[in-house]
């Protein structure tokens, strides 16, 4: 296939490839929680208020209004457990821990708030399970917590905008 064949059929194919993922219902993916705008939701469940905080400021971000009563939500995310463990992943001749995993699991479900469909709820809990492990310096130990720290607060942020994504077709 000559040059000229090339420039004139690359065009042409292009479009046909789109009309095609066009039609099978493909799409990019775009933002998270696009069913959230001007959606009066509410929190609940047992954990800290700092996660509350961060549940909520992400929910705002995407266009909820975030109400305390129930009766004046639409849905209700009740938060049923958020919390990150570490486990020794691997260990030198001597015992010493080298590598640390630390996962962060989200468990929650959705109920129908009052100004919600109650038969658009399932109510059954889901969880979200992220991890990531990473080197241990046994020389630098601060080095290593402050690391946790970080890989904390990024799977915890990850599993708040997983959870939202997982709310949002529910709504």
């Amino acid at each position: 296939m000559n040059k000229l064949s090339r420039q004139l059929l690359t065009p042409w194919i292009i479009g046909l490839l789109a009309v095609v993922l066009a039609g099978c219902g493909w799409q990019l993916r775009g933002a998270i929680g696009g069913g959230f705008q001007d959606v009066p939701m509410a929190l609940a469940g047992s954990t800290d208020n700092r996660f509350f905080a961060e549940v909520s400021d992400e929910l705002r971000n995407l266009g909820a209004i975030i109400v305390s009563d129930r009766d004046a939500a639409q849905a209700v995310v009740v938060i049923d457990r958020a919390e990150a463990t570490r486990a020794t992943v691997a260990t030198d001749s001597d015992g010493f821990a080298t590598e640390y995993e630390l996962t962060y699991r989200l468990t929650f479900h959705v109920e129908a708030g009052g100004l919600g469909d109650a038969d658009r709820f399932s109510g059954a809990s889901q969880t979200i399970r992220n991890t990531e492990s990473y080197p241990v310096d046994p020389n630098d130990l601060l080095a290593v917590e402050a690391e946790e720290e970080r890989i904390e607060e990024d799977l915890r942020a990850m599993s708040i905008r997983l959870m939202l994504s997982r709310v949002s077709r529910a709504l």
